[in-house]
């Protein structure tokens, strides 16, 4: 799930047709459905507030990785 589906699926909550976009509507989630799975990009840079780096995540296919000054790698 990512900040670009929130376009979508507000549009097709309001049933009004969505133009070409990055994301996909979350609607079927909503329903209990599900969407196809696919690659989820994440970044933060809150931690510059406290004189730390930024990090960075990719999900896909059930691994997590996190680049940040120590990177991190989950299954």
């Amino acid at each position: 799930v990512s900040l670009v589906d929130v376009m979508p699926t507000v549009l097709e909550l309001l049933q009004v047709p969505a133009p070409p976009a990055d994301g996909v509507s979350l609607v079927p989630l909503l329903a209990g459905g599900e969407i196809e799975p696919r690659p989820v990009l994440s970044e933060t840079h809150y931690p510059l507030f406290f004189g730390w780096a930024p990090s960075y995540a990719l999900r896909d296919d059930g691994w997590k990785f996190i680049l940040s000054p120590k990177p991190e790698l989950y299954d």
